[in-house]
């Protein structure tokens, strides 16, 4: 219990942190779909991947743990950039502004640095909670690893195609 309680207050910590840029009231424009409509798919494809990833490589054969643990885990890391994004918008829109954060903005949610914000997120997460249930803990590290950056790519890929937008 210990250690959940250090693991969930220092992704706290790492989501304060970071910085993020807000283009409050800009005028971008979507043109096809908003990320906002892509995320749900987004979120079905991720789970599905990373379950069969950490079942098959990462030996953990619990079905439904698995599965819990990493809804929990990809909640905050979907959530992670578009929170910290909403709470960017205070000064300019007076409020948290949590739709705008999905609407306006000249850039996609996934990129580079949302690589490295999911694994600092679910990295900890996952491990913490289904290392005692892993046959091999690296293969289990490894396996998460991987389903995270797999899975972050394939997202960025399907936003860059679905989610075209200009000034």
């Amino acid at each position: 219990m210990k250690d959940n309680i250090r693991c969930i207050l220092v992704t706290t910590i790492l989501f304060i942190s970071l910085p993020t840029i807000a283009y409050a009231n800009s005028s971008w424009q979507w043109l096809t779909i908003s990320p906002l409509k892509v995320l749900p798919w987004a979120i079905l494809l991720t789970l599905f991947i990373e379950t069969i990833v950490i079942m098959k490589f990462g030996r953990v054969l619990n079905l439904r743990k698995v599965f819990g643990v990493l809804c929990m885990a990809n909640l905050f890391s979907f959530i992670a950039p578009y929170l910290l994004r909403a709470h960017g918008h205070i000064p300019t829109s007076g409020s948290y502004a949590l739709l705008s954060a999905f609407e306006k903005g000249p850039y996609y949610m996934v990129l580079s640095g949302y690589l490295l914000l999911t694994i600092m997120v679910e990295l900890p997460i996952v491990y913490q909670f289904l290392k005692e249930m892993a046959i091999n803990r690296n293969h289990l590290k490894g396996s998460i690893l991987a389903a995270n950056i797999v899975t972050t790519i394939l997202v960025a890929i399907i936003e860059r195609i679905l989610c075209v937008g200009k000034w």
